[in-house]
């Protein structure tokens, strides 16, 4: 191959290893900008929303430790809070398990099957939060959940515990807030739990220029112009 195009740096360079060269870029995907985020609803609950798989590389431990938390320090705020996990599959039966069990018990956590596409978008933009949880371990891996995050309107909560793409990126959009302790989490929820019960709505004024940037059409614009220009370079070697 005479140059490789991969979605996050980890694959380009698993690639690069294989194809044994060095010229390569990686380009993640994007969210789609015809999707444009409902206006704000006032939920029953506050109610913090994650769409998908479940991995066990994420801090999930520090999530329901710090729910367990936020139950015994401040119950009454507790019992204002949902997180909405809208069709978790997992490869690790024993980390589902344990989710299920901590939502059976205090109701703080609930289960809600695979929905499609559409319905999954339409529940984020619902939310009053959007929670995503980093990588250990892959800190070049844009998920497309992510991607769609971005645009959903809503404050994103991103649990991670060491530097990652997707911090840049959330501090260059002015998209949410990371967090990397059990108190951080705590403290957070308190606070945007108690502004909710006084009728207040969490909100954000993204970087719209930054944020277009990881729209789908922008990235695709960049994925082609990096191979026109090896095309040019090819073409325009000796032959």
């Amino acid at each position: 191959a005479y140059a490789l195009t991969a979605v996050s740096s980890a694959f380009l360079l698993n690639a690069q290893a294989f194809a044994q060269t060095t010229r390569g870029v990686a380009i993640s995907g994007g969210f789609d900008p015809d999707l444009v985020p409902i206006p704000k609803n006032r939920n029953p609950f506050f109610t913090m929303v994650y769409t998908g798989r479940i991995y066990p590389e994420q801090g999930w431990n520090v999530l329901l430790e710090g729910l367990e938390a936020l139950a015994h320090r401040a119950s009454d705020l507790a019992t204002h809070f949902r997180l909405r996990l809208i069709g978790p599959v997992s490869t690790d039966a024993k980390l589902l398990d344990r989710l299920q069990q901590f939502a059976q018990l205090n109701g703080m956590v609930e289960f809600i099957p695979r929905v499609a596409r559409a319905s999954a978008i339409r529940e984020q933009q619902r939310a009053d939060a959007l929670l995503h949880l980093a990588y250990r371990g892959k800190r070049g891996y844009l998920p497309v959940k992510f991607l769609e995050y971005l645009n959903a309107d809503r404050p994103l909560v991103l649990i991670s515990q060491e530097d990652d793409l997707m911090e840049e990126i959330m501090v260059r959009t002015r998209t949410g807030v990371v967090i990397r302790s059990v108190d951080q989490l705590v403290d957070l929820l308190t606070h945007r739990i108690q502004d909710w019960r006084a009728g207040a709505t969490w909100t954000i004024d993204p970087d719209k220029t930054a944020l277009v940037e990881f729209s789908y059409p922008e990235r695709m614009k960049q994925w082609v112009r990096q191979i026109e220009a090896w095309h040019n370079e090819r073409t325009a070697r000796p032959q």
